[in-house]
């Protein structure tokens, strides 16, 4: 079963939850994998959680409530960035994923990265390396050093990673890594294509 879950205030993701016969016998990454092959980016699950049983209510209907949070984080062992371009790299991913830390070998959408948290981190590092990656550059390179590698080896932070954010008449300095959808679309176009269904 897949859910929208909101462990974060903003920071809606869907989540799915699998039983399994025998202990074994899913494998969270390779669902995930799986599911990618035949569903659009923005559907596939940005983590799948393993538990023994779909917890219920008295009425016999699935207990959203009852569903344990997914837990993000390092996928394939820690291993520090190293040089300019990777560092800052993975900052982003951390802070835009809201981690502690964030390893050259991580997986964006493993630690999960959807759709739209993916233009926040290319837009902030577009902006703070003076680079111009496309999104789905995250596709095709989704780790901290796949993407310093796509930068290139003299990437590195410029002096001042602002922008400024223009509503109305009143100009504000923004950062990089607090880029957000609503300040490029209007609210109801950006709640439009981000409704996501509900528990």
């Amino acid at each position: 079963v897949v859910i929208a879950r909101e462990d974060r205030p903003g920071d809606k993701r869907l989540v799915g939850y699998a039983t399994e016969i025998a202990p074994g016998a899913v494998d969270p990454a390779g669902l995930r994998a799986q599911l990618a092959q035949r569903l659009p980016g923005y559907l596939v699950p940005a983590a799948v959680v393993v538990i023994d049983a779909l917890p219920l209510t008295v009425n016999g209907k699935l207990d959203h409530r009852a569903l344990p949070a997914p837990e993000y984080g390092d996928t394939n062992g820690y291993r520090a960035p190293a040089g300019p371009g990777e560092k800052t790299v993975a900052g982003i991913f951390a802070r835009v994923l809201g981690l502690e830390r964030v390893g050259v070998d991580d997986s964006f959408f493993e630690l999960g990265g959807d759709s739209l948290a993916a233009m926040r981190v290319i837009a902030a590092i577009n902006t703070t390396l003076n680079a111009d990656l496309p999104v789905r550059a995250l596709l095709h390179a989704s780790s901290t050093r796949g993407l310093s590698q796509l930068l290139g080896r003299d990437a590195r932070p410029t002096s001042d990673p602002r922008l400024v954010s223009v509503h109305g008449d009143n100009p504000t300095e923004v950062h990089a890594s607090d880029l957000t959808l609503d300040r490029f679309i209007d609210a109801d176009t950006l709640a439009t294509a981000g409704n996501l269904p509900g528990p």
